[in-house]
Formats: structure tokens, C-alpha cells, sequence
């Protein structure tokens, strides 16, 4: 067995290079290791060092960093951890009917946890006071009135670049200074309770502006015959203190109509309409819609309680897993290396087991 000492030895003999000169040195000594050919002409040999130069430096490919790294993801062209296993981001071609229809099932499970009712209401950007329309991307449609329905009509790009970056840091501000009136609110009238919103998700709107759709709970039908509809009630709360403040943080007004005069539906059905703004149809008829392929809609562009996530284990993350297990099941790839109660979750959402089994677990 050779000794620490000769691997050294062997080691040091060998030619070294440090980045892109170091290379250069050593293709220069390589190339010119055999005498040039006296016929060359002094024009000649600067044509043969301009190409070997050439050479070296247009293959940046040759760094061990530059391979260890990174790659480019075959269908958005982005970089790419090289361990990564495919492009997971939204807007890639290759990964957005993936990622829809991820959320749809995220969003169908969860809401089915909850054992209730539930209503969704939409928090709007301003009309064309704040917002105006630009003039010369319809002139062509001569004299009309605009109106985003029509798919031509568009807001000012900088005006409605500027509004949809600042969009989701003022909803947030919003939620939480409209969560706690509401949680005041039932306070004030003896119930230490507090509630919140089960989901969210935003939508691009033709127009190009973004608005927010928000799930909120109504409770059951025993609990409004027996008066004792926390749920409903925080609701009603919260969507008030929404329309009420949501000009204060730049947004519109607030399409409250299904809370206030519509007839509350089951949570799952709520979300199977929620999911419809980002996928449509099922099986290979499924169609992604612009929301998912836009670039302009925020990174968490939909959002689960995490009260409802701790019922079922079912996140965007584990059912990212659930398809490596289910990889590995088929024979296609490593068996993945997880602590035991993070690949029993994985496992109820892959099997759509019970979540029992992982609060029972061993």
C-alpha cells in the first residue's frame, strides 16, 4: 500500500494549473512540446497561438468548479444545482403543470380537514385613479372603453410594475392588522378565541395588475342552529376590517358578496374553485392558466393554514417527496435517506393514508 508520503510525492510531479492562465501554460507547453516546423511562416505560428488561445479561453467548461456546480435546466435554460434533481420553479414549462397541480391537491386536502364551511372573498388593486390605463397599447381599437376583459387593454407597465412589487408586503400588513380587529373584536364580546384565514392565492389579472382570493371559515350548520359560530362570526369581523382598511394600503375595494349575501359552501368545494385560477381540467386535459406562468405573481403565490398542513402532512415539500418515493419504489432511483417520522408523513400523503398513523406511530 503505498504511504501517505509517496501519494504526495506522486502528486507534486504532476503538472498543476490555477484558473484560466495556468491552463493556458499548460496546453502552451503541451503544444509546444514538438519543435515548430521551420516551413512556418512567423504568420502562421500567430495564427496557431490566436487559435490555441481561442481554444482556452471559450471553454469555461473545463473548470472543475464550473462542473461541480451548476447546469442548465433543459427547459427554462436557468442555472441549476448539478444535484438537483429536476427544475422545481414555478415558471419553468417543464415544471409549472407539476407545481398547479401540486397546489390544486394541496389545497383540496387541507380544506377537507376542515370540518366546516367556508367562503371566498377577493381583495382587488385600485381602479384607474391609481392604476391608469396606457393609451397607445389599444389605440388601435380606436375610440372604446377600456376594460381588461378584452385581453388588450393594459395598465401603464412601470405604473403597474411598481404597484404588483409592493402588492404582497402591503396584503400582509392588511391580514395581520385586519386578523387582529377581528381577534378584538371577539374578545370584546367574552371569546378568548382567535382564528385566521385557511388559504390564499393570487391571481394575475389581464389587465396585468395582481388581486388576492382569500378563503375564510363559516362553521357548520349545528353551530349557527345553537348560536355558538365562532368561525363565522370572526369572519364576518375579518373581511369588514378588509374593506374598510384595504384603500389605506393601495388596494380597491373588497367583493365581500359571498359572506354577506351568498350561501357558504363546503371547504373543499371553495378550494376546487379556488384551484381553478391556477389549473384547469383534469388528466391530460389539464391546462395551466397565465397566473401560474407569470413571473409577476409573488414566489408563495399560495398559502395554507398551517393548522390545517399539521392535520395532513400534506405541503408542497412533501409531495415532492412523495414522487422521489414513489421513484424509488419503481426502481428509478436511491432510497432516500429520511428520518423515520418525516417518511411516515411522506408516506400518508403518497398512500393517502391516515395521519393517525404518525401520531401513533412507533
Amino acid at each position: 500500500m503505498l504511504s501517505l508520503l509517496g501519494l504526495l510525492a506522486m502528486n507534486s510531479d504532476r503538472p498543476r494549473s490555477r484558473g484560466g492562465a495556468g491552463r493556458a501554460r499548460l496546453v502552451t507547453e503541451r503544444s509546444e512540446g514538438n519543435p515548430a516546423s521551420p516551413g512556418l511562416t512567423s504568420r502562421d505560428r500567430s495564427a496557431t497561438r490566436s487559435a490555441q488561445r481561442a481554444v482556452i479561453v471559450g471553454r469555461p467548461e473545463l473548470s472543475p468548479i464550473h462542473r461541480r456546480s451548476w447546469r442548465r435546466c433543459p427547459d427554462c435554460a436557468r442555472p441549476l444545482p448539478i444535484k438537483a434533481w429536476r427544475c422545481q420553479r414555478r415558471t419553468c414549462p417543464g415544471y409549472a403543470e407539476t407545481w398547479a397541480k401540486d397546489n390544486r391537491r394541496r389545497l383540496l386536502d387541507n380544506l377537507d380537514a376542515y370540518d366546516g364551511r367556508a367562503v371566498m372573498v377577493t381583495l382587488t388593486p385600485p381602479g384607474q385613479d391609481r392604476l391608469p390605463w396606457d393609451e397607445d397599447v389599444c389605440r388601435h381599437l380606436g375610440p372604446h372603453e377600456h376594460t381588461g376583459k378584452n385581453g388588450v387593454c393594459k395598465i401603464v407597465a412601470y405604473v403597474c410594475d411598481a404597484w404588483n412589487e409592493k402588492a404582497p408586503e402591503r396584503a400582509r400588513e392588511l391580514n395581520r392588522v385586519a386578523k387582529l380587529r377581528a381577534d378584538r373584536a371577539l374578545a370584546k364580546l367574552g371569546m378568548d378565541e382567535k382564528r385566521g384565514k385557511l388559504a390564499h392565492a393570487w391571481e394575475h389579472q389581464k389587465r396585468g395588475a395582481l388581486h388576492q382570493h382569500i378563503i375564510v371559515p363559516m362553521g357548520t350548520d349545528e353551530q349557527d342552529a345553537w348560536g355558538t359560530n365562532i368561525d363565522a362570526r370572526w369572519s364576518r369581523y375579518y373581511v369588514a376590517a378588509l374593506d374598510e382598511l384595504a384603500p389605506t394600503y393601495g388596494f380597491g375595494f373588497v367583493d365581500d358578496h359571498p359572506i354577506n349575501e351568498g350561501k357558504p359552501r363546503p371547504a373543499r368545494e371553495a378550494a376546487a374553485y379556488l384551484s381553478s385560477y391556477l389549473i384547469s381540467g383534469k388528466a391530460g386535459k389539464a391546462t395551466i392558466t397565465e397566473t401560474v406562468r407569470s413571473r409577476v405573481v409573488p414566489s408563495v403565490a399560495v398559502y395554507v393554514s398551517a393548522k390545517l398542513t399539521a392535520k395532513t402532512f400534506c405541503t408542497m415539500r412533501n409531495l415532492r417527496r412523495a414522487r422521489r418515493v414513489f421513484m424509488w419504489r419503481c426502481g428509478k432511483a436511491e432510497r432516500p435517506v429520511w428520518p423515520h417520522l418525516e417518511l411516515l408523513q411522506v408516506l400518508v400523503v403518497l398512500d393517502r393514508l391516515s395521519p393517525a398513523l404518525v401520531r401513533n406511530g412507533p
